[in-house]
């Protein structure tokens, strides 16, 4: 399970290193829901829109 703040260009990049390296869940965590749509399509990230939802929650 990873955790990645930031949906921009290395927020990005970060959830396909981590998809490739075998992560099974990516929490993507941003208030933009565009970014956060693109990562849910493209690498299968869990969306948090911390506008909406205290992103602290889910920290295990």
């Amino acid at each position: 399970m990873v955790a990645i703040y930031g949906a921009g260009p290395v927020g990005l990049l970060s959830a396909a290193c981590a998809r490739m390296l075998g992560a099974e869940q990516i929490f993507m965590v941003d208030h933009h829901p565009y970014r956060l749509s693109f990562a849910h399509q493209t690498y299968g990230a869990i969306p948090v829109n911390f506008d909406k939802v205290d992103a602290a929650q889910f920290i295990i």
